[in-house]
């Protein structure tokens, strides 16, 4: 009785909700469309779309930016271009402009490595001396003979007493002229560097070779002393008489230092005195047989000149 009434009871249960429970399966299965929307509410949000999943693409009305400034946009859509691909003078420094990379030539000489050395003028020696401070008393080895003098001798003692007589007595130190022509002859003048007593014709040429070298070389002019011009005796360690005697010989030293003579060697700066000399046609004592550098005379050829103008 229990059991019947039970059943009876769940049965009518079961009608009271089938009303309910069947028109909603039956809904569902009329609409399919509306029913998958509704269990999955979220399938956009959990899938990102094609302008999301690339960026790059995007249409115009995700990127408004780009409708009012396409320039800028495109530079800002490639910011790093110009870092990631390289210009072309980047990538080859070799093709860059000659401005930035090929030195000027006009900075000076370490631009110029190649540059052709040439050998300097006499001109730029003379030059050069005026600002340059040269050892003019150091000793380097005499020219060879055959190298000086050219076309040039030095008068024998026989030859200046044919000429000009006896100067007077032969002695071994300085003594003086008694020979009343050659007398007549003697002056004492500046030459500029220094007062000679000597020859008129000789002391003229002195003058003139004095005033070249202070033109060309002041160094060594300023540097210039003698140690005398006239000097009747003999020559040193001879028997005769020395060109001294006749005023037609000078002895120079170069800063107050003489040469010494028979070393075979020659101060620089009497090596440099020499063409001025030659110049004038003197005969250097380089080439004695006993070397004499500090020793200038006024050769036989200028001798012979002098008496064919009457000057002697």
């Amino acid at each position: 009785m229990h059991f019947k009434s039970l059943s009876t009871t769940v049965f009518g249960l079961a009608l009271l909700l089938t009303p309910t429970v069947v028109p909603a399966f039956a809904q569902e299965q009329a609409n399919p469309t509306t029913s998958q929307e509704e269990v999955r509410p979220s399938t956009q949000e959990s899938t990102p779309s094609a302008e999301e999943a690339n960026p790059t693409t995007s249409t115009p009305e995700s990127t408004p930016t780009e409708e009012a400034n396409p320039t800028t946009s495109q530079e800002e859509a490639t910011p790093s271009t110009s870092e990631s691909k390289p210009s072309a003078e980047e990538a080859n420094p070799t093709t860059s402009t000659q401005e930035e990379n090929t030195p000027s030539y006009d900075q000076g000489e370490e631009s110029t490595p190649g540059e052709e050395e040439t050998t300097p003028t006499p001109e730029q020696i003379e030059t050069r001396s005026s600002t340059t401070q040269i050892d003019y008393i150091r000793l380097e080895p005499t020219p060879k003979k055959e190298s000086i003098n050219q076309g040039l001798t030095s008068p024998s003692p026989q030859y200046m007493k044919a000429v000009l007589g006896v100067p007077g007595a032969l002695t071994e130190n300085c003594s003086p002229v008694t020979n009343s022509h050659l007398s007549k002859l003697i002056v004492t003048e500046d030459v500029g560097p220094f007062k000679v007593r000597g020859l008129k014709p000789a002391v003229g040429a002195l003058k003139r070779i004095f005033g070249t070298v202070k033109q060309k070389n002041p160094e060594l002019y300023s540097q210039l002393r003698t140690a005398g011009m006239l000097c009747v005796r003999k020559v040193r360690g001879g028997s005769n008489f020395s060109n001294h005697s006749w005023g037609i010989a000078i002895d120079i030293k170069i800063k107050q230092k003489l040469d010494k003579r028979g070393d075979n060697k020659t101060q620089r700066g009497l090596k440099a005195l020499y063409p001025y000399f030659h110049q004038e046609n003197f005969y250097w004592g380089a080439a004695f047989p006993t070397e004499d550098s500090m020793h200038f005379e006024a050769s036989k050829q200028l001798i012979a000149k002098w008496k064919r103008e009457g000057r002697i």
